[in-house]
């Protein structure tokens, strides 16, 4: 007698790493929309925002079920390197729908991404010298639903003004 047990695995989340084989995958890329326009009195024009790095976040719902941190806690830092938009570890399309978010600068504190995709901000001077970058606070959001990896487009953030840099310079007076 000949017993065949075929044992099958179960995930419970979609994974966004590679799908290992002969298909294709399709990173998830993003960039900067080329219509920026900075309202900013900082001195920083259009052309260094349109290579400055961001934190992307993102949220994902496949068949109903919702998952958070797409690129992990506080999300990743996007970076332009040659002209080419990089972050790291990549992560890639699957079939679903997405909300992502962006905060520009990367550096100016941490942001998380509610399972509802509010964006909450802790924006702070704590080891980010606001008067020495000279950079404002902007965010972007963008959503796609994927019917198919090979037809996702890339995530096009248009970042707009949330916080316009402030700098406050104050002496002391004798009476």
């Amino acid at each position: 007698m000949t017993t065949l047990l075929i044992l099958t695995g179960c995930q419970d989340k979609p994974s966004l790493d590679p799908v290992p084989g002969p298909s294709e995958t399709y990173p998830i890329q993003f960039g900067i929309s080329a219509d920026l326009e900075v309202e900013s009195k900082a001195v920083i024009d259009d052309k260094n925002y349109k290579s400055h790095p961001f934190t992307a976040l993102g949220n994902l719902t496949v068949d109903g079920e919702q998952q958070t941190d797409l690129f992990g806690e506080n999300g990743v830092t996007v970076e332009n390197i040659s002209n080419v938009w990089t972050y790291s570890p990549l992560r890639y399309w699957q079939t679903g729908s997405y909300v992502f978010a962006g905060v520009m600068p990367s550096a100016a504190g941490t942001a998380s991404f509610s399972p509802n995709n509010e964006l909450t901000i802790n924006f702070g001077t704590e080891g980010f010298d606001l008067s020495a970058t000279q950079h404002d606070l902007m965010v972007a959001f963008d959503s796609q639903n994927v019917q198919s990896a090979s037809t996702a487009e890339p995530v096009d953030f248009d970042f707009e003004h949330q916080l316009s840099l402030v700098i406050i310079n104050g002496a002391y007076k004798e009476s």
